[in-house]
């Protein structure tokens, strides 16, 4: 099974619009330095799914998202 830590699978998505609103609702991340760049983290994850799911998947993921959060999806 999968597990994340926090996860409520019955409450109600929020529907983020903005790349900025996207980056704002991203849940606290330990950083000793105070340093996170919240958008280079998102870029990682999505470099690391481009890298491990099919180009299918990727597919059906980007067109979910808001045309601002899609940006940061590595160019194919």
């Amino acid at each position: 099974g999968f597990y994340y830590e926090g996860w409520k699978p019955g409450t109600t998505p929020k529907k983020l619009r903005t790349l900025e609103e996207f980056l704002i609702d991203m849940p606290p991340l330990p950083c000793p330095d105070e340093t996170f760049d919240a958008e280079k983290a998102v870029r990682s994850v999505f470099m690391l799914l481009d890298h491990r799911i099919s180009e299918g998947e990727i597919e059906d993921i980007r067109y979910m998202l808001p045309e601002e959060v899609r940006s940061l999806w590595p160019k194919q």
